[in-house]
C-alpha cells in the first residue's frame, strides 16, 4: 500500500498548480469579470431609467404649464437618448393625448405611431395601437384602422381588438361583419388586459351582449288572425 507524507502531498499540489494555474486564473477572471460586468450593466440601466424619468417629468410639467415647447424638447431628449425605455413611449402617449384635446389629430397620430412601433412592453404597445386605430377611425380612415387592428399581434388583447373592429363595422353599416366581430370579442370578454373595464368579465360581457342584442333582427310580425 502506497503512503504519502506531507512533503509528498505538498509536491503533488505544486505539480498540479504548475500544470493548471493558467486555466484556474482564467476561470476566476471570467467569473469576476462576469459579476463586475453584470453589476455595471445593472447600474447603467438604473441610471438610464432615472434620467429618462427626469425627462418624462419635464414633459408632463411642460404640458401642465401649457408649454408645448418644453414638452416637445423633453420628448425629443427621450427619443434621442432613451427610446428603448417605457418613459419615451409614455411621453409619446401623453403628447398624443394633448394633441387630441387641442384637435390636432395628425400630430396625435404621429406620436401614437411612434409609440406603437417602439414600445417594448406589450401593454403599452396595445394601448398605443388601439388608440391609433380609434384616431384613424375618427379621421375617416376606416380601412386603415381595420387593417391595423387585423394585422397586429393581438394575444391576450384579441377581445379589445375585435370589439373595436365591430364598432367600426357598425358605423359603416356593415351589420354582419359587426355582429361577427362582437361575437368574437365575446369569447374574450372575461379578459381585461389593459385594465380599462371595471368588473371586466361581467361588464364586458354585458356591454357586448347589449351590442349584439341591438343587432339582432327584428322578430317577424305575427300573421293576422283570421276574423
Amino acid at each position: 500500500m502506497e503512503t504519502f507524507n506531507d512533503d509528498d502531498q505538498a509536491q503533488q499540489l505544486k505539480d498540479w498548480w504548475k500544470q493548471n494555474w493558467q486555466p484556474v486564473l482564467l476561470g476566476l477572471g471570467l467569473s469576476i469579470g462576469g459579476v463586475l460586468g453584470w453589476n455595471a450593466w445593472q447600474s447603467h440601466q438604473q441610471t438610464q431609467a432615472e434620467q429618462a424619468s427626469g425627462h418624462f417629468e419635464r414633459l408632463r410639467l411642460g404640458l401642465q404649464a401649457g408649454s408645448l415647447e418644453a414638452a416637445n424638447k423633453a420628448q425629443q431628449s427621450l427619443i434621442d437618448g432613451y427610446s428603448s425605455t417605457a418613459y419615451a413611449v409614455q411621453g409619446a402617449l401623453l403628447l398624443a393625448q394633448y394633441f387630441v384635446q387641442i384637435d390636432d389629430l395628425p400630430a396625435a397620430e404621429a406620436h401614437l405611431q411612434w409609440a406603437a412601433s417602439h414600445a417594448k412592453d406589450d401593454k403599452l404597445a396595445h394601448i398605443a395601437t388601439l388608440r391609433l386605430a380609434r384616431l384613424q377611425w375618427a379621421q375617416g380612415e376606416d380601412e386603415q384602422a381595420l387593417a391595423l387592428l387585423k394585422g397586429s399581434k393581438q394575444g391576450a388583447f384579441a377581445g379589445l381588438y375585435a370589439e373595436l373592429r365591430g364598432d367600426i363595422y357598425l358605423a359603416q353599416g356593415n351589420i354582419e361583419s359587426a355582429r361577427a366581430a362582437y361575437e368574437e370579442a365575446l369569447k374574450y370578454s372575461s379578459s381585461d388586459p389593459l385594465g380599462i373595464r371595471p368588473n371586466a368579465g361581467m361588464t364586458a360581457s354585458g356591454g357586448l351582449l347589449q351590442k349584439l342584442d341591438d343587432l339582432a333582427p327584428a322578430p317577424a310580425a305575427a300573421p293576422p288572425e283570421d276574423s
